[in-house]
Parts: structure tokens; sequence; C-alpha cells
């Protein structure tokens, strides 16, 4: 599958790395780029409702954690404010070290 072509050419490097993680992460069967579009829309736009969930500030560099319930699925990603776009999706499990305060953060318990 090609990248949209709406998506900007200093984009694609993240879009092609979230696609392949989505894949991974969540299901192949996810469309990547709808699941792209439409985060970056909600987010930008300032729309927070019951698909995406924000959970917390990652770092002092404007990486965020969300909570996602898209196509079926729950699952968390984290979301570059400074690029505008998602970076990477996380499964629904484990801990994530929150670097701007040095604390676990326990993915299970914002499911």
């Amino acid at each position: 599958m090609r990248a949209p072509s709406a998506i900007p050419q200093d984009r694609l490097g993240a879009f092609y790395h979230f696609r392949q993680r989505v894949a991974e992460r969540v299901s192949a069967d996810v469309d990547a780029a709808s699941l792209w579009f439409l985060v970056i829309e909600v987010i930008e736009g300032g729309i927070e409702g019951p698909a995406l969930k924000y959970i917390c500030r990652l770092n002092r560099n404007g990486r965020c954690l969300w909570r996602v319930k898209f196509a079926g699925r729950v699952f968390f990603m984290v979301y570059d404010r400074d690029a505008g776009c998602p970076v990477t999706v996380l499964k629904p499990v484990g801990s994530l070290l929150r670097k701007d305060k040095g604390q676990l953060i326990d993915l299970a318990e914002y499911l």
C-alpha cells in the first residue's frame, strides 16, 4: 500500500513508520491512512471524545499519549504536537516512561 498523496513529503517517513506499527501492534486490517488523518483532524481541531482521549504529556518536546478506540479496537498512540502527526501506536499492555516526570504509566489503568 502506498502512502496517500495528501501526506506532506516531510511527514512521509513518519507515516510509513506509523503504518507499519499499526499493522504490527493493532491489526493489518486497520486502515492506517484513515486513522492518521482522523487523529490529526481531531487533535489539531481540539476535539476530544470517546474515540480519542488525551492521557498525558510524555516529554517536553511535544509528545503526548492518547488512548484510541478505532475499528473495534482499543490501543494507545504517541502524538507529536510539534510535528503535527502521530508517531507510533502501542498495545494496551505494559507501561511507558513519562520522561518529563520520570514516572511509569501503567497503560492498563487507562483502558
